[in-house]
């Protein structure tokens, strides 16, 4: 088990709907949970708690970064977790949806504009200037998580763990752009 990333496509209407009533992330994250959505509902009156989130054509789009979110930002913005926009995606990108705790803090939503800059800017690293930033003992030092870095590239390609996850989230954020999309990012 550890700390482990998930990103869903929505539109920016079910963004602004989330934002608006922030419990019914829960709804977006665990469909066939009512516990955690009805725990965030609480005593509020603003929906009841039959609430759906219906998702529109080209919504629901997942994709699972599993334990490479920290090292990936930590290559696109050489910190733990500082770094300009919109390269800061993971760790600082987009706009927390509410106070609702879903695993490690709230989720965050980043609108269909927001993916779209962050696509073109991660399009426009090369390989090879992502490579050169792997620098496991700065990496160690930093704490990036899961702090595996220090392990024999013969024992543990960890940059190519990195990578391979880099390049999915590339692909992902390209196809999210290309549909016009935004993303909800949780930690759990």
């Amino acid at each position: 088990m550890g700390t482990v990333m998930g990103i869903t496509a929505v539109s920016d209407a079910t963004i602004r709907r989330l934002l608006a009533d922030p419990p019914l992330v829960w709804k977006l994250l665990a469909p066939d949970d009512p516990e955690p959505y009805e725990e965030a509902r609480g005593d509020s009156s603003v929906a009841d708690g039959d609430e759906e989130v219906d998702l529109g054509e080209g919504e629901g789009d997942h994709l699972y970064l599993d334990k490479s979110w920290h090292g990936i930002h930590y290559l696109l913005t050489g910190t733990a977790w500082e770094g300009i926009p919109p390269l800061n995606l993971l760790v600082g990108g987009g706009e927390p949806i509410g106070d609702i705790e879903v695993g490690q803090g709230p989720a965050r939503a980043l609108t269909a504009q927001q993916v779209a800059e962050a696509s073109r800017a991660l399009a426009a690293l090369s390989d090879e200037s992502i490579r050169s930033r792997f620098d496991p003992p700065a990496m160690l030092e930093a704490r990036i998580y899961p702090e595996i870095w220090g392990r024999p590239p013969a024992d543990d390609d960890t940059l190519g763990y990195l990578m391979e996850h880099l390049g999915q989230l590339r692909r992902y954020l390209s196809r999210q752009a290309s549909a016009g999309m935004g993303v909800v990012m949780s930690l759990s």
